[in-house]
């Protein structure tokens, strides 16, 4: 994959130029603001672990690195044109949290990459 081709390449700079591994990031001597923003069917902290690692490896490689997640996402307009069941969750509260808690990521999403523009 393209990240472990990235991190192949950091680990070769590592042996041949260790002075870059005193700054902030390991591979880069240019360091640029991140921010990650992820969408999920899952719940908020279902990927926690995932997204932390991500966060890592983008801080060392890229620059710092800032994560926002937004879960429990609405993923269909109308759960019920699809030709089976939803049972492992609501689609009413889904939908719901769609129309009230997703405006407010949206708009914290948006401010979080504006900052980075400052």
């Amino acid at each position: 994959t393209l990240l472990s081709r990235v991190i192949k390449r950091c680990a070769a700079r590592y042996v041949t130029r260790p002075r870059i591994l005193h700054g902030l990031s390991c591979c880069n001597e240019h360091p640029i603001p991140v921010l990650l923003i992820m969408t999920s069917n899952a719940p908020d902290g279902m990927y926690g672990g995932l997204v932390e690692n991500y966060q890592q490896v983008m801080s060392r490689f890229v620059g710092p690195t800032e994560v926002f997640v937004s879960g429990d996402t609405l993923q269909l307009k109308d759960y019920g044109k699809t030709d089976w069941p939803w049972t492992l969750f609501d689609p009413e509260s889904k939908k719901l949290r769609h129309e009230t808690v997703f405006p407010q990521h949206l708009r914290q999403a948006f401010e979080m990459g504006a900052a980075l523009g400052r």
